[in-house]
C-alpha cells in the first residue's frame, strides 16, 4: 500500500505522530512501535556524527587541563 501525500500532509502527519509519541504515558509500549516506524519513514532521524578516533598510545585526554596552560 502506497500513500500519495503532499509535502504539507506528510509534515502534518509527522508532527502529529511526534506529539502523540512524546506525550504518551508509556513511551516504551510495544503498541507504539508501528507509529515509530511510520515516523522514521516520514521524517528520518538525523544521523549522528562519526565517533572520534581512539587516542594514540602515550596521549592523554585534554579534559581537566586549565585552558591550555601547564602548571608546574
Amino acid at each position: 500500500m502506497t500513500l500519495d501525500l503532499t509535502e504539507d500532509e506528510a509534515r502534518a502527519l509527522a508532527k502529529h505522530l511526534r506529539q502523540a509519541l512524546d506525550h504518551d504515558p508509556y513511551p516504551l509500549a510495544p503498541r507504539l512501535d508501528p507509529l515509530k516506524a511510520i515516523l522514521d519513514k516520514l521524517d528520518p532521524p538525523v544521523p549522528r556524527p562519526a565517533p572520534l578516533p581512539p587516542l594514540k598510545p602515550g596521549m592523554a585526554p585534554s579534559v581537566g587541563r586549565s585552558r591550555g596552560r601547564w602548571r608546574r
